[in-house]
């Protein structure tokens, strides 16, 4: 008889997932995972820590501008659009994207500068994967904030000051995000 690892919720720790997904099926109920609130406006829920591929939610209310243009220099990303509108910009290409819609950006490319944005009026929520696991992963448990909400909150009026914007790209640099200044400004 199979044996079926049951994430425990937002205390399931990365070891017992990562042995889950090399070892066993693994079942994430709605409102389990890991939590992490970043830049205080994406509520982002690991589902799956393993070695091949991390499964994660990103939560978001209508309106957030989303993270800063960057690149996975060694992992490929990609999202499915559950619930909500969405524009990903792709190298500098808006990419309308709603319900059901799926948008892949590969490791490292010229072409894979990305970030995006809810252009929806609500919650939105994207199924995120990264393969192989890792770098996304470290990189938010450094910046992010641990959680308890199940609903993402409204995001910022102002955008992160500069100490914080530093400390977020420094993090990147470490595991392996490219965030790149915006034209004519430094970091």
């Amino acid at each position: 008889m199979l044996s079926l690892v049951r994430c425990l919720g937002p205390t399931a720790d990365k070891e017992d997932e990562m042995e889950a997904q090399n070892n066993k099926p693994v079942h994430a109920a709605p409102n389990q995972g890991q939590r992490f609130l970043l830049v205080g406006a994406e509520l982002i829920t690991f589902k799956l820590r393993g070695e091949d591929y991390s499964v994660f939610e990103d939560a978001t209310q209508g309106g957030y501008v989303g993270p800063p243009p960057h690149r996975h220099l060694r992992q490929d990303e990609g999202f499915y659009v559950l619930e909500g509108e969405f524009t990903f910009h792709v190298e500098g290409e808006a990419i309308p994207a709603m319900e059901g819609a799926f948008v892949n950006v590969p490791e490292g490319s010229l072409r894979s500068l990305h970030t995006f944005e809810n252009t929806g009026t609500g919650v939105g929520r994207l199924l995120g994967i990264v393969a192989p696991a890792g770098d996304f992963e470290e990189f938010v448990e450094e910046v992010a904030e641990r959680v308890s909400v199940d609903a993402p909150p409204t995001p910022p009026s102002e955008p992160p000051d500069a100490d914080t914007i530093s400390r977020i790209v420094a993090a990147g640099e470490r595991h392996h995000l490219e965030m790149p200044p915006p034209p004519g400004e430094q970091y």
